[in-house]
């Protein structure tokens, strides 16, 4: 049973921060602070009230903001396309500001400058007028009306707030309907339809040991368009083990294994209000999801291939999700809720006895509820807990709980963390917890030195008279990675070792003690991402 301390505890944060968010809600209508800030690298100032009967746009960043360099370019973009030669649509003049609010290193926020282009950069020293303004997280852009303001210090509104990176279309939208016959609507929809994003990753992975090779090729595409995001994403999987039966499995015989896996995942996403989204999933894969299920398979078959009630197996299976996201805070609190099913034929085991051969069950069937929220703290801190429980043919109900929390530490350095806890009954556990610790070296080079470490009291599952059911676990790996970052385009490549260790086989699992056995692997992991 789940403690109700713990519903006590998420119940408390979540009725907090729905007031928080209601408080911020009221606060999106107030009129902006008169503010005075400094050009980068100049004795002006910029004050508000030098544009009155115009439009401003602060663009807030830091140089240690990854997202932070789409907004800008995107806010650029726009600017010189669309607003540049005559404001709005309405013909209202509009001013791009870059706002910097981090003096830690001046050689990266120069390099931030050079390389995404903005026209206007002004200081915001420690984030005081991005504080004033709501901000809690960067990147993070504001829209002013100015087109009532005639006087001094009068006529100024806040019309749009927006947390995180986001594209052209939406700005563009706002920024067009000022002065428009809708233009006093509290708030204008973040959203449009006319602006269309397209992302493609291919990825490469390979883990090894000395009797096992296993390779992963996938490319995801993401395409976006206003209110709708779709990703797509196609995988290959090979498994290449040196199959090898214990000494005195008279029946059995060592031999190479080769198999290969297919499998698609689409996702959509469809933003409903400025608040609440709707997210499906789908995905199917032919061949066998990992190399213990081969193994095992493998001893099946040379146990009782010959039987006339055995059959060869046919690995493959499905899953399809739906969820909602509501944004309790704007921008900064996000509840993600999703339910699904899944079905998997995998690999039956087979056992024997007076009555002959059995086979056990081929199909499995899980639904799955899964509960998460998200929350911006500050500029550097975010965190992420999640729940999930899952229920599957012939088991008790599986609980688990992870959390999550990234800091960015300032300067170069990026701390990113989690742990996780999972429980089944009659007597399954796993905990693990690690981390990534990121450093810049350059504005575009990045190196990272992250671990893992994972245990758990051994699988749930047993036949009728020898048992495949993997013993306790402990596992843990260090590794070094990198990522490269062009304007529009990211290459990341990792590598690490990986060190498995199990507990003692007992009697009922000694057919397996090969599987079973602690190896020591190696990580490499290659990706590149490109938007467009």
């Amino acid at each position: 049973m789940i403690p109700k301390i713990r519903y006590g505890a998420i119940y408390s944060i979540t009725i907090t921060v729905l007031l928080f968010g209601i408080a911020v809600d009221a606060a999106s209508k107030a009129s902006p602070p008169m503010f005075e800030l400094s050009q980068w690298k100049s004795n002006k100032n910029i004050r508000l009230q030098d544009f009155s009967g115009e439009i401003v746009v602060l663009d807030f960043f830091a140089h240690w903001c990854l997202p932070c360099n789409r907004t800008t370019q995107e806010m650029q973009l726009l600017q010189e396309h669309y607003f540049e030669a005559g404001g709005n649509l309405q013909g209202i003049p509009v001013n791009m500001i870059t706002v910097n609010i981090d003096q830690s290193n001046p050689r990266s926020t120069a390099a931030f400058i050079k390389r995404n282009k903005p026209e206007q950069v002004v200081e915001d020293l420690e984030g005081n007028l991005m504080k004033q303004l709501g901000g809690l997280a960067l990147p993070y852009l504001v829209i002013i009306n100015g087109r009532n303001a005639r006087t001094a210090n009068s006529g100024f509104e806040i019309i749009y707030r927006k947390t995180g990176a986001e594209n052209s279309g939406p700005i563009r939208t706002v920024i067009d309907t000022i002065g428009s016959v809708s233009d006093e609507s509290a708030l204008v929809s973040s959203q449009s339809s006319g602006t269309i994003t397209h992302e493609i990753e291919p990825d490469v992975e390979a883990v090894f040991a000395s009797d096992i090779l296993l390779t992963q090729s996938s490319l995801r595409y993401g395409y976006r368009r206003g209110k709708n995001e779709w990703d797509l994403s196609a995988s290959y999987n090979t498994i290449d083990l040196d199959y090898k039966p214990v000494s005195f499995d008279f029946l059995g015989s060592s031999s190479n294994l080769s198999e290969q896996r297919y499998s698609f995942q689409s996702s959509y996403r469809r933003r409903l209000t400025d608040r609440l989204s709707i997210t499906s999933v789908a995905g199917l894969y032919d061949g066998f999801t990992d190399y213990r299920s081969l193994w095992l398979s493998e001893y099946y078959a040379q146990q009782f291939s010959l039987l006339p009630d055995y059959e060869n197996p046919d690995p493959n299976g499905w899953n399809a999700s739906i969820g909602i996201r509501w944004e309790y805070l704007p921008t900064i609190g996000f509840l993600d809720l999703n339910i699904g099913t899944m079905q998997d034929d995998i690999a039956p085991a087979y056992d024997i006895d007076q009555n002959g051969l059995f086979r056990g069950r081929e199909t499995l069937y899980s639904n799955i509820l899964s509960i998460a929220t998200e929350n911006i703290w500050t500029t550097r801190i975010r965190s992420k807990l999640e729940f999930q429980t899952t229920d599957t043919t012939d088991r008790d109900r599986r609980f688990s709980f992870k959390g999550s929390i990234n800091v960015a530490l300032g300067n170069q350095w990026v701390l990113r963390t989690f742990a996780g806890y999972t429980e089944e009954k009659p007597d399954f556990e796993a905990t693990y917890f690690g981390g990534t610790l990121e450093y810049e070296l350059t504005p575009s080079l990045f190196v990272n030195l992250s671990g893992r470490y994972y245990e758990d009291t051994g699988e749930i599952e047993n036949s009728l008279l020898f048992s495949s059911a993997a013993p306790g676990l402990e596992a843990y790996q260090v590794g070094l990675g990198l990522h490269y970052h062009w304007n529009s385009s990211i290459f990341k490549l990792y590598a690490a070792p990986y060190f498995t260790s199990y507990d003692a086989i007992d009697f009922g699992t000694i057919f397996f003690q090969n599987l079973y056995q602690d190896r020591d692997w190696g990580i490499i992991q290659a990706a590149y991402q490109i938007q467009f």
